[in-house]
């Protein structure tokens, strides 16, 4: 029995997964959302972003700051709470094309660019 809890926490200690440094101190702009079905690049002319600390990224919804916590939960997944905060501005303009994180999504780095991939498309930020 005593084998069996030791061998639990030895793999528990090693499962977590770390931020990826080259996901800290930047704010990534979303620059396009490609999409497989059908086949389209959306060139993206609004600014969206991340920005990532070690425990909450930093986003916008039309001229609404917000920020979520998010965990890493493996090397290529990323996971979003679901309990985003932002302020609560009467925007005059609103963003052509919404984005939200709600869940669990893979990323990846791809040369200077971050990937997340979500049903809607990969979504790839500069």
């Amino acid at each position: 029995m005593k084998t069996i809890f030791k061998f639990s926490v030895i793999i528990f200690l090693f499962s977590s997964f770390t931020t990826p440094s080259f996901l800290l101190n930047r704010e990534w702009v979303l620059f396009k959302i490609r999409k497989e079905r059908p086949h389209q690049l959306i060139l993206v002319d609004e600014h969206h972003y991340l920005k990532f600390d070690k425990e909450k990224v930093y986003f916008n919804i039309d001229c609404n700051a917000c920020s979520d916590s998010f965990k890493i939960v493996a090397e290529d997944r990323i996971y979003f709470s679901r309990s985003a905060l932002c302020t609560r501005k009467g925007c005059l303009e609103r963003d052509k094309i919404k984005i939200s994180y709600d869940g669990e999504y893979k990323f990846w780095k791809e040369g200077a660019y971050l990937v997340i991939q979500t049903d809607d498309g990969d979504h790839v930020y500069r």
